[in-house]
């Protein structure tokens, strides 16, 4: 029996072949008995004329023709043999189809994990190079906000040394008064200027007249 299984699986057009265990069969109410199937390579290469079935059998035990498991066997040969016979060289062509894809298939795949790789080495380079940038401009900022607080602390301190240095400058507050003062004389009227003008005239004859008394 195990030649005749061997014999099976050598087969081109085989894919699996398989022990099927007597039971209920699925959609049968009755019981069945055990046997043997296969799954087919035909489906796999339709499109090379195959007759594109997914599997065949299973070839089960019964009382008259096969009776034991290797005439099962015996007789899933035979059908596969005959009922597919025709699939055999489509198979064939299919798989050396594939065979000599195979090599250019595993150099794409080769060529592709190389990129890969160095797309991660690239990735990688960048990442490092990003950080190291962003270390550097975190720490020139830093340093810059550091020289604007010293730059603003000296301002602070000229200043100062100028107030001290130069005091006439806190007259300007004076001057600026004087000037005010100038400019409500400016918005006078007339006869407000005339009462003010008789006024500092008397006064200056006033302190004349004291002058001649006293001499």
């Amino acid at each position: 029996m195990n030649d005749e299984m061997r014999a099976i699986e050598s087969m081109v057009i085989v894919g699996v072949l398989k022990y099927t265990a007597a039971g209920k069969e699925h959609g049968n109410w009755r019981d069945s008995a055990a046997g043997f199937g296969v799954t087919l390579r035909c489906h796999s290469a339709r499109d090379h004329g195959t007759c594109a079935k997914k599997a065949a059998g299973p070839v089960r035990l019964n009382s008259t023709t096969r009776t034991t498991l290797l005439d099962c066997l015996i007789e899933l040969r035979r059908k596969l043999q005959e009922e597919h016979g025709s699939c055999i060289s489509a198979v064939n062509e299919h798989a050396e189809i594939m065979q000599d894809n195979a090599p250019a298939a595993s150099q794409d795949a080769l060529t592709a994990m190389m990129d890969l790789s160095r797309a991660k080495q690239c990735l990688a380079k960048a990442t490092v190079e990003w950080k190291n940038v962003k270390e550097r401009a975190d720490r020139i900022n830093k340093e810059a906000l550091d020289l604007q607080k010293m730059v603003e602390k000296a301002e602070e301190e000229v200043r100062k040394l100028q107030d001290h240095l130069h005091p006439k400058r806190a007259r300007i507050g004076t001057q600026e008064e004087e000037e005010e003062e100038e400019e409500e004389v400016g918005d006078w009227t007339l006869p407000k200027f005339r009462s003010e003008a008789s006024r500092v005239q008397n006064q200056s004859q006033a302190r004349k007249l004291g002058m001649c008394t006293g001499s």
